[in-house]
């Protein structure tokens, strides 16, 4: 079955907002549990997206090729590391900026292969 244009799109956006969803989550979770420390957090926060990522993944899509999560893991990893820089004093805009930074990054990554 041949997806049409407006269903890729459609099927994209469902995927970005999950994502974006899931990286708030996990980034939430990364900052409470390790705040102190800037790269630290990062870590956590990439290791907490693998586990939640990789369970919606597994559960919900074909498993066919895990790499995705850990390609989104580093991802996650990266961009909690700049949001770090750029706001560490706030919990929540952290979280927020982190999952903004991932879903430009990854929706660029996304526009560059599909629209092309």
């Amino acid at each position: 079955m041949e997806m049409t244009s407006d269903g890729l799109y459609e099927f994209l956006a469902i995927m970005a907002l999950s994502v974006l969803i899931i990286v708030f989550i996990a980034d939430t979770i990364g900052n409470m549990l390790v705040f102190d420390n800037r790269f630290m957090n990062a870590l956590v926060t990439g290791l907490i997206f693998v586990l939640l990522f990789g369970a919606v993944y597994f559960f919900f899509g074909d498993f066919a090729s895990p790499q995705i999560v850990l390609v989104g893991g580093f991802l996650v990893f990266c961009s909690d590391l700049i949001s770090n820089a750029l706001v560490f004093s706030n919990r929540f805009a952290n979280s927020l900026l982190t999952a903004l930074i991932t879903i430009a990054v990854l929706g660029s990554v996304i526009y560059f292969f599909v629209a092309n």
